[in-house]
């Protein structure tokens, strides 16, 4: 019995292993036939780097009082703007992510004044400059920028920038976790099994997310992304992220989850045979989600524990998925002087 059963769970592992691969291989397609060269601009790309130019141009000028914009354009244009002059897309491996909150006053008719998003787009060139900053590592970059509206009220907006940086540039495309992927599930807990007391500060989300980053084939050093949004956080019983089966026998997810009312409470050593599995659900949730015909920009995963009254107890990892739209630039981003 314990053949079979060995032998269904190999069966299963490698049918999700050949997929991974399969995704791989479509995804490099795609990018050799879909995606323009990277000195190339589309007649899309030089329409958003005019308005793009044009609005900066505005903001350095001597702006008049009276001069308004939709609420709308206001966040795409500081949003395209942060993007094209700050922020290069490239196959960074370790992930910075911070978050800044400005407040812009908001006119009786709902529009914004220009002026007041000039002092709003100067808050927060400054507070990427600080979040630049404070990455102690020689090679760094913006990788993105994704400016939305959080609060509306009768004569202010709450603007909220996440910006997203990287460092070590190293990239192997579709890697897969091998004999030694043996990690404890949250807390920067490092390795388990046999390699216990390894790479502390580190555990099976962080790993997740760095893997699951360097599937995405689209990377092109010279471009950014416009049109920039994020989806979720996705838990384990989302319905698209719910599944039949789960080889690893947890949650019957795409997502780690776990939980019970018994005690003592594990500690979860997910092995490699599981962390590709959960890799290959972020890659497949990053596609079920993708909105239209934008692309994804990055994965994210972390852990977090259900609240419930003890002896219950439950563990979980959520993910986030970044998308936009790819914009080749012609010129290289403002560098952010330490």
């Amino acid at each position: 019995m314990k053949t079979k059963i060995f032998f269904f769970l190999f069966v299963v592992t490698l049918i999700s292993f050949v997929i991974v691969l399969t995704m791989c291989k479509k995804r490099e397609n795609v990018t050799s036939t879909q995606q323009p060269a990277k000195h190339e601009l589309s007649q899309r790309d030089k329409k958003v780097l005019s308005l793009v130019e044009h609005f900066k141009a505005n903001l350095n000028s001597k702006l008049k009082d009276g001069e308004e914009i939709s609420i709308d354009s206001s966040i795409w244009y500081i949003e395209s703007m942060l993007n094209v002059y700050y922020a290069r897309f490239d196959s960074s491996s370790l992930i910075f992510t911070d978050s800044t909150f400005v407040t812009i006053p908001l006119r009786s008719n709902n529009v914004v004044r220009m002026s007041d998003v000039n002092v709003a787009c100067l808050a927060l060139i400054d507070s990427l400059t600080v979040h630049y900053q404070k990455i102690q590592f020689n090679e760094k970059n913006v990788l993105l920028a994704d400016i939305s509206v959080t609060q509306v009220h009768n004569d202010y907006i709450i603007v909220k920038m996440v910006d997203v940086m990287g460092t070590n540039s190293y990239w192997t495309p579709c890697p897969t976790f091998g004999t030694t992927d043996y990690w404890f599930w949250s807390g920067g807990e490092g390795k388990c099994d046999n390699f216990g007391g390894q790479f502390i500060g580190t555990d099976a989300s962080d790993k997740l997310y760095q893997y699951a980053n360097q599937w995405i084939i689209e990377r092109f050093p010279l471009g950014c992304y416009t049109e920039v949004e994020t989806i979720g956080p996705i838990l384990p019983s989302d319905p698209n992220a719910q599944t039949t089966y789960n080889p690893c026998g947890f949650e019957t997810s795409l997502l780690f989850g776990d939980g019970s009312s018994t005690i003592p409470e594990p500690n979860e050593c997910l092995s490699p045979d599981c962390m590709n599995y959960y890799l290959n659900g972020l890659l497949q949730l990053g596609e079920t989600l993708k909105p239209g015909s934008k692309v994804i920009i990055s994965y994210y995963c972390h852990w977090d524990v259900n609240n419930c009254l003890l002896p219950c107890w439950g563990h979980i990892h959520f993910a986030k998925f970044t998308y936009g739209y790819y914009l080749a630039v012609p010129f290289p981003p403002i560098i952010l002087e330490d």
